[in-house]
């Protein structure tokens, strides 16, 4: 019963947005490549070493297309079947025990929450004129860029393109963390559970920012040593 209704919730929000934002959608360019869409998993930008690509902001129908794909694209579904599956295996909440029934309130307590961050980080950052896309470091070295992946979690830009702190992202994930409690069982609805979840919500953003960093190149060298040697037996 609890999944059903976070279920409806979701989809009728997403029908909503999608419905009420068709026109714009229909009638925008492509999305920009010019830095990572964010908890998306689009492509990265894979900037030369000496040569930073100059910044251009986001419009506002690029902000909506990043929300939608984010929000309630396919790779959102995945992180939150993921994040069920942990909790299942966990047994946390230990009130929805385990089973199917118990995977599917895990799963769509996950992907309510989920959404709810993705838009409370919308309307805040189209306030604030805050652009939350990941830009791969510059630098050489895994300790420098995995330490710019992690500071990237909370640094945003303005529209000048100045890095300041991203109170969007981090107020999205807080407010998430908080309105979530609403639904849980009493084990998991105190104030130190919903700090506990948005301490949560902050690591995956720095384990995906890393991800981002380091995922063009793992795919190079995939691609350079591992591919040949299939297609090479292959041919064989």
């Amino acid at each position: 019963m609890r999944s059903a209704i976070l279920f409806a919730v979701v989809l009728m929000m997403g029908r909503h947005v999608v419905r009420a934002q068709g026109t714009i959608l229909e009638d925008t360019p492509a999305e920009s490549t010019g830095a990572d869409s964010g908890v998306s998993g689009a492509p990265s930008i894979a900037p030369k070493a000496t040569q930073p690509v100059e910044y251009v902001p986001l419009t506002a129908s690029e902000r909506l297309r990043l929300y939608l794909k984010r929000t309630y694209g396919p790779l959102s579904i995945v992180q939150s079947a993921a994040g069920a599956g942990i909790s299942q295996w966990r047994g946390a909440p230990k009130e929805w025990k385990q089973g199917a029934e118990a995977y599917g309130d895990r799963f769509g307590n996950s992907y309510a929450r989920h959404m709810i961050r993705g838009t409370l980080e919308y309307g805040a950052s189209a306030m604030l004129h805050e652009d939350n896309r990941y830009v791969r470091s510059l630098d050489t070295g895994f300790l420098k860029r995995t330490r710019h992946a992690i500071a990237s979690t909370f640094v945003a830009r303005n529209d000048a393109g100045h890095e300041h702190f991203a109170y969007s992202r981090f107020g999205s994930a807080l407010g998430a963390a908080f309105i979530s409690r609403i639904w849980q069982p009493p084990s998991r609805s105190g104030a130190g559970d919903g700090l506990y979840s948005f301490g949560i919500t902050m690591a995956n953003g720095m384990g995906w920012d890393i991800l981002r960093e380091f995922w063009p190149d793992v795919r190079r060298g995939f691609k350079k040593t591992i591919f040949p040697l299939f297609t090479s037996r292959a041919t064989d």
